[in-house]
């Protein structure tokens, strides 16, 4: 039993390859299939037994062709009492910290109006759109924006507007624009 990150790992996994694959997956070892083996010995010893694994010359890779690392992230781990990858368990744990942090804005900022943000981009009116500008970017009853927000994945946030200071954006850029009218 192998406990790594306070997970207990069920199967460890494993990259294996030899170079004749890499142009095939684009020189990228992320992208390479995974073998689950207790060693990286092992998994080479599993993975040159598999027929996918044919060379240039359409010879098949011997054990000392292949290359190992592991990957921990594809570890099957036990998570509450359920197997799954490492990354998912981390994915659900990353979501629950998110989801404290949006409970703990909603509680100190009852009645507030809020922007909401993905992946840097403000949401425009209406949910409708992105936009890298405040000034354009929609208003939202905060109570709403955090349950569009709560527990998804992506990177999304919420920016508790000050009153005032939203106020005086807008002003500025009405008398900014409205002092080029013809």
């Amino acid at each position: 039993m192998f406990i790594i990150d306070g997970m207990e790992v069920i199967r460890r996994a494993y990259q294996v390859w030899h170079e004749a694959m890499l142009p095939e997956y684009g020189h990228n070892l992320d992208n390479l299939p995974i073998t689950f083996a207790p060693t990286a010995s092992r998994a080479k010893s599993l993975a040159q037994h598999l027929d996918v694994w044919p060379k240039a010359d359409g010879t098949y890779a011997k054990y000392t062709d292949l290359r190992a690392r592991r990957s921990k992230s594809d570890d099957v781990v036990l998570f509450e009492g359920q197997k799954m990858a490492r990354y998912a368990a981390e994915l659900t744990l990353e979501i629950r910290d998110k989801d404290k942090r949006f409970d703990e804005i909603l509680k100190n900022n009852p009645g507030a109006k809020v922007h909401i943000k993905k992946d840097g981009y403000f949401y425009g009116p209406n949910m409708r759109g992105y936009t890298e500008k405040r000034i354009f970017a929609g208003v939202y009853d905060i109570d709403a924006a955090i349950a569009h927000v709560k527990g998804r994945q992506e990177c999304m946030d919420v920016v508790v507007l000050n009153r005032d200071e939203h106020n005086k954006l807008l002003m500025d850029t009405i008398n900014d624009i409205s002092s080029r009218l013809i």
